[in-house]
């Protein structure tokens, strides 16, 4: 069961690659499982993993060599200072005028988009549904607010107005 992603020779240097990167646990999932498949497979290839662990494990056993002395005092006089002056305090990158203004007009464009959403739906609901425009079928008067609670059983405001008829009940208000 071979990959079509790996050669077929173990001595390949990009089988080595993929050796290696599956040894470190570098490899993507399928690659990793695609490589064990090999190496449960060739006997040559699972050789070859055995030589570059054993390699691997070889590197522990290397002398390692320590800085000089001197490594910190000639890497930090490598660095470049930047004076305090010629720096931008971060303050000022930070909230740059061409984005604030961009937020701003965002924000003055949504307000107007809403306002004007609005003012269209309101003239599209009285446009449609006059029923519903309450304001300009009652009269100003403070009585049909006092008396409003009577008024909200009533569906039709000329059903209401054929009851206030003296002709059936009389000249009596009922409130």
């Amino acid at each position: 069961m071979t990959s079509p992603n790996l050669p077929t020779d173990p001595a390949d240097d990009e089988l080595s690659e993929a050796l290696t990167a599956y040894l470190d646990g570098e490899l993507p999932y399928e690659q990793q499982l695609a490589i064990e498949a090999r190496i449960n497979s060739d006997p040559a290839v699972r050789r070859e993993l055995e030589k570059l662990r054993r390699a691997w494990e070889m590197l522990d056993y290397l002398p390692r060599k320590e800085p000089s002395p001197d490594f910190t005092q000639r890497t930090i006089s490598q660095l470049t200072l930047i004076p305090l002056s010629q720096s931008t305090p971060v303050a000022t990158r930070r909230f740059a005028l061409p984005p604030l203004i961009g937020w701003v007009a965002l924000w003055l464009v949504m307000v107007v988009a809403g306002y004007g959403l609005t003012a269209l739906a309101d003239y599209q609901l009285k446009l449609f549904h006059p029923r519903l425009d309450l304001e300009a079928e009652l009269p100003s008067e403070r009585s049909i607010a006092e008396h409003l609670r009577i008024y909200r059983h009533i569906d039709d405001l000329d059903f209401a107005r054929q009851l206030d008829r003296p002709e059936l009940f009389g000249d009596e208000t009922i409130y």
